[in-house]
């Protein structure tokens, strides 16, 4: 099957398709004017895939399915617990946005300390905690340092454009200072 045909039957897109597949979910071969050739397997699995995303299952988990690594039913139990602890999370979190609308504060008058209180004392013992927001880590250093290499060529090529052709200053004899002094 073409990938046109695919993205017909599986109703995902082009590029959720070749993302499963660079993520190795799925492995279609080759045809020999190097186009993809999608079996029906290929076709199943991206149907699992699919319905698993719907139900937001991760890709790791996925990924773990896919090689046999982890077993769906421990899977989906695991996922049920998960969501069963986000529905009380969510529960509670419309509970105290319910009871501050229903106190009518502006953003200024917001007691937060009142509400974290309120929120402390629910009777689960699982309150939702802030997320944390941060900058995400940066795990290539060598890649910025590289590309700040590329910027300084381009630059410098660049600058040496404009005072070689719109200045006139000979560039190779290196007495590029010299030239607007004297």
């Amino acid at each position: 099957m073409t990938i046109k045909e695919i993205e017909n039957l599986t109703g995902m897109t082009r590029a959720n398709i070749r993302f499963y597949e660079t993520e190795g979910l799925i492995h279609p071969s080759r045809n020999a004017n190097g186009y993809r050739d999608y079996t029906e397997e290929d076709m199943a699995s991206l149907q699992r895939i699919r319905l698993l995303r719907t139900l937001h299952i991760s890709l790791e988990d996925i990924r773990a399915l896919t090689h046999g690594e982890k077993e769906l039913t421990d899977t989906l139990l695991s996922h049920l617990v998960r969501l069963k602890n986000d529905e009380t999370d969510l529960a509670q979190c419309r509970e105290i946005c319910e009871k501050i609308c229903s106190d009518h504060p502006d953003y200024r008058s917001l007691d937060a300390v009142h509400y974290l209180t309120l929120m402390a004392a629910l009777p689960d013992s699982a309150v939702p905690e802030l997320q944390e927001d941060s900058l995400p880590k940066v795990t290539a250093p060598w890649k910025r340092l590289l590309a700040r290499w590329v910027d300084f060529g381009i630059y410098s090529l660049i600058l040496n454009c404009i005072l070689a052709v719109g200045m006139h200053v000979n560039i190779r004899a290196g007495n590029i200072g010299t030239a607007f002094f004297s």
